[in-house]
């Protein structure tokens, strides 16, 4: 799991009781993120950020290999990601996982009421967590899912000198945010899944001129 100073975790696990006792949705278990073998040494790293976990999330023994197990698009471009670090084309060993809410649902995403319920939290933990680990870049494969959430981590306001600009390649748009006031660099692109291999490919050329950049 990602490991985060003082009692963040805590005010998470507290907060999903409260709302698992309203009894409004059908929850996932809270998510805490994970973190690559090497990624806290690493020169360059990937914090790698989703929208929610769906469905009952169990840890599993490291030697199952939870992190990344699977082959569908997210782990894919995770794994690209990593060989633009510098690392295993096939490993995530520079890669950090997580997501903008850390409680989702067993089915699908948080339907606004939910994400509303944790947004404090969220955004103060995505705050900590950019602080904290000092990742290299930041991308975030949630664009246009409800990104008041980032602005707010970033203390910004939205199209009103954020610090976002959009950078266009093969025809898709992705907004990039470099380094500013020791807050990491940041790219917002949509999720992989379902995405052409140009999208894809566009998306690595981006992610890797901020890497090195």
């Amino acid at each position: 799991m990602i490991n985060l100073e003082g009692d963040i975790w805590a005010h998470w696990e507290a907060r999903r009781k409260e709302l698992e006792a309203t009894g409004r949705w059908e929850l996932a278990g809270l998510f805490r993120g994970h973190e690559g073998a090497a990624f806290r040494t690493a020169e360059k790293k990937v914090l790698y950020l989703g929208k929610a976990t769906a469905g009952e999330y169990r840890p599993r023994p490291k030697n199952e290999g939870y992190f990344g197990c699977n082959r569908r698009a997210f782990w894919s471009f995770a794994r690209r990601l990593n060989r633009l670090t510098g690392g295993d084309p096939g490993g995530l060993e520079n890669i950090a996982w997580s997501n903008l809410c850390k409680i989702g649902t067993v089915r699908g995403n948080p339907n606004d009421s939910l994400v509303a319920a944790q947004a404090v939290l969220a955004v103060e933990t995505l705050r900590q967590g950019w602080v904290e680990l000092r990742p290299t870049l930041v991308v975030c494969v949630a664009e246009d899912w409800h990104e008041e959430l980032v602005y707010r981590a970033f203390d910004v306001t939205q199209n009103q000198g954020d610090g976002f600009n959009v950078k266009t390649v093969s025809g898709s748009e992705f907004w990039r945010r470099p380094a500013l006031d020791g807050m990491p660099a940041f790219l917002w692109m949509k999720h992989p899944q379902g995405k052409s291999l140009e999208y894809i490919e566009a998306a690595e050329a981006v992610a890797e001129a901020m890497l090195w950049s």
